[in-house]
């Protein structure tokens, strides 16, 4: 059995926050760039929702406006998903704000006392 050190998180931590933000900005970018773009996500939903519909014998009801459609829906959706992604983040951040205002009692109240 070969035993291996393991690297400490904390160490870690600490190398990354002391990397200049410029760089991590340049890293993150890098990462970006090996992702997919909007365009070819929303092809590959579509196809695969089209397969399936295919598959479960709906295939007599398709034309190509609904393709079409479902092309341009996806499309539209994924470039509003950073939008939508701050919005949810802001509900959460004030849902998590008014809980930590609570007591305790206002959380979990005592059995009879309603």
């Amino acid at each position: 059995m070969i035993k291996k050190k393991a690297i400490k998180s904390k160490p870690v931590k600490t190398v990354l926050n002391e990397i200049p933000f410029k760089q991590q900005i340049e890293a993150k970018y890098k990462i970006r760039s090996f992702e997919l773009a909007d365009e070819e996500i929303a092809f590959r939903m579509v196809k695969l929702y089209f397969e399936e519909v295919a598959r479960l014998g709906f295939k007599r009801t398709l034309d190509l406006d609904a393709i079409i459609n479902a092309y341009f829906y996806s499309l539209a959706r994924l470039k509003r998903k950073d939008k939508e992604m701050e919005l949810i983040k802001k509900k959460v951040l004030s849902e998590e704000d008014d809980l930590s205002k609570e007591s305790k009692t206002d959380l979990f109240p005592e059995p009879g006392k309603g």
